[in-house]
């Protein structure tokens, strides 16, 4: 039995120009509601981002942001919200100043966005990372920003990635979670922080099993949901270690895959 169904955006729930089709996921939605299921946005943007782009479905889907650092309940009940801490943070920026970056560094805490002003012109070019930033405040030091961060994000050369990640994981230990969405965006959150243990803070809300889970996604920071569901589901687009480890979508995102899958399994099971 299902109870969640749980997309990751970027590269799963979205096409490449970052749309979705708003009618076809209001009937899936309504279905999914009636049969007492619960629709999970599970994604690395911050939640400024996906309130603005699922405005009108807001207060009928759980989210999950930030790779997990935040959790909100469908009536806007706020379950997870976990730091990283300030000294790591620190330590990071270190680190990373050593390389050269494709998307400047963003601090993103619970009512704002940072941005170090010797920052503000990476990624100047890339007119999606502008449109998707809205960066509140733009900072000299951190020592500037007056509220938790739950996550530090940036990019860089992709096939760099896993090298620095590796690195970053090496220098930082335990306390923080290093993780990717794939092309050269690199995450950092707190320790123990992933869409699965969002889906867990979820599960114990609604007072039901965290594995009666349908998740989609194209990542490796989709890694640890996918093994927690019941249900994984990979889309053809995506990461090439994620889609020998799972069962395929029915489509890719281009096409609906998300919807078509839980339509498919909705008409033929019931939850």
């Amino acid at each position: 039995m299902i109870h969640f169904f749980a997309s990751d955006l970027d590269g799963t729930f979205l096409k490449q120009d970052k749309t979705y089709n708003h009618e076809y996921f209001a009937r899936v939605l309504a279905e999914i509601k009636r049969q007492n299921g619960h629709f999970v946005i599970a994604t690395g943007r911050d939640i400024d981002m996906v309130r603005r782009d699922f405005a009108e479905f807001i207060g009928q889907v759980d989210l999950i942001v930030d790779n997990g650092a935040l959790v909100e309940t469908a009536d806007q009940k706020i379950l997870q919200q976990v730091a990283v801490p300030t000294p790591l943070m620190t330590q990071a920026m270190m680190l990373i100043n050593q390389i050269e970056l494709t998307k400047g560094v963003i601090m993103v805490g619970i009512t704002g966005k940072y941005m170090l002003k010797a920052h503000r012109k990476m990624g100047a070019s890339n007119d999606e990372f502008q449109r998707l930033v809205h960066v509140t405040k733009y900072i000299d030091d951190l020592d500037e920003i007056d509220e938790p961060i739950v996550k530090m994000t940036f990019g860089i050369n992709a096939a760099e990635t896993e090298t620095f990640m590796h690195l970053m994981a090496a220098e930082l230990g335990a306390s923080v979670h290093v993780t990717t969405s794939g092309y050269g965006s690199i995450d950092i959150v707190a320790q123990g922080v992933n869409k699965a243990t969002g889906i867990a803070k979820l599960a114990e809300y609604y007072q039901v099993p965290a594995h009666q889970l349908m998740a989609f996604g194209d990542g490796k920071n989709d890694l640890e949901m996918l093994k927690l569901a019941d249900e994984p589901r990979a889309m053809a687009n995506g990461d090439q270690d994620i889609i020998q480890k799972f069962p395929s979508a029915l489509a890719d995102n281009e096409h609906d895959g998300v919807l078509k899958t839980i339509e498919a399994y909705l008409q033929n099971k019931g939850i």
